[in-house]
This record gives C-alpha cells, structure tokens and sequence, in this order.
C-alpha cells in the first residue's frame, strides 16, 4: 500500500476530531478476520435496508447491502471473504471479513434504509464508526530518511496531543465529557497516531 505524506498530515490533524467522535480502532495481520458489529439507535421504525460502506480511501464505496429478509449484495473485492447474521429490521446486523489484506484498510462505518412514504426512503448512519488498519507483512519500507520525518511527526504529534488535552480539559470542566469517556478517546487517539507514524504505513 502506498499513501502520499499528504495523506499523513490529514490523517493527523483528523484525530483532533476524532477524539469527540465514536470510533473504534482495529489493528489486524494479513490474513486475520475482523468483525462489524452495526446497530441502528433510531428507533422510530424498522429499518428496511442495511449499508456497510467505506469512508476514507474509498470513499461511498458499497462493501455490502442487503434487503430485509434477503441475500446481501457484496461488492467483488470482498464476495468469497464475508459473512453477514442478523437482519436490517433488528435494527443490528453482525459481518465478519475474513483472509483481510492490506487494501481492506479504511474507515468504515454502517447505514440502515428506513421507509419514508413522503420522499426517498430514508439513510441513516450508525454513530459508530471503525477504523480498519491491516498490516501487510509482505510490505518493507525503504528507511532512509526516514529519521527527520519521524521527527517532524513527533513535534507534531506533541503539539496535537497537547492541543487535545486543552479541548479535553474545557469540555470535561463544562460536562459535556466525562473523565472516562475522554481517557478512554485519547487511548484511540494516541494509538491512532502510532499507527500513522509507522514507516509500514506509507511507502517513502
């Protein structure tokens, strides 16, 4: 996999907000499964469809979707590979996606359909979302120069953490964020940043 320096840059000035968002960080090798656990929280009516999509590299892209009380849909790249139980009018659909390659990194986040009799049928997002990082053990960088790049990251990262514990800090003193939930955001912040900072992560 091959991601421009650019591509770093957002990624870290993205944790930012990432921190005040829900999102889960999965690190898995190549040839590992992972699993999607998408549940709707509006509860209003009963879903009607079911999206999983991607988000980041891939943006929109359709990974799976599926009708109540029908065969899924997947896309081609992951057809042999996933396995979907439950369905869209439970308001929780579980897939799991096996033999993971390096191209599966991505964000990924969940969509349920819900029917609206005055317009287009309705899409609604899951408020979780997960992050998806596989690392390819068939990938070796080129390290060489690779130490003033990992400084520059480091000034960074140190910048940015210290910017979010100051947002951390004003919201926690407004009780908006508890002192658990914030631990536990800067964990996936922090771990979030590690994974970026890896030389596996981009070609140099």
């Amino acid at each position: 996999m091959t991601f421009h320096l650019t591509g770093v840059w957002l990624l870290l000035m993205a944790c930012t907000v990432l921190v005040f968002c829900e999102m889960e960080f999965l690190e898995r090798t190549q040839g590992d499964s992972t699993e999607f656990y998408c549940i709707s929280e509006f509860s209003a009516s009963k879903p009607i469809g079911f999206y999983l999509k991607r988000k980041w590299l891939q943006p929109n892209r359709e990974v799976l979707f599926m009708y109540t009380e029908q065969n899924p849909v997947f896309h081609p790249d992951v057809k042999e590979r996933i396995h979907v139980t439950g369905d869209p009018s439970t308001h929780r659909v579980n897939v799991t996606l096996s033999q993971l390659k390096g191209t599966d990194t991505d964000l990924y986040y969940c969509e349920f359909v819900f029917p609206d009799s005055s317009s287009l049928d309705q899409k609604i997002p899951s408020k979780m979302e997960l992050f998806l990082y596989v690392v390819d053990a068939d990938v070796r960088c080129s390290c060489a120069g690779y130490a003033p790049l990992l400084y520059a990251l480091s000034a960074t990262v140190g910048l940015l953490l210290i910017f979010v514990m100051a947002l951390g800090v004003a919201h926690y003193v407004s009780g908006t964020v508890t002192y658990s939930l914030w631990t536990q955001r800067l964990t996936h912040t922090i771990l979030f940043i590690e994974m970026v900072a890896n030389p596996v992560f981009f070609n140099l």
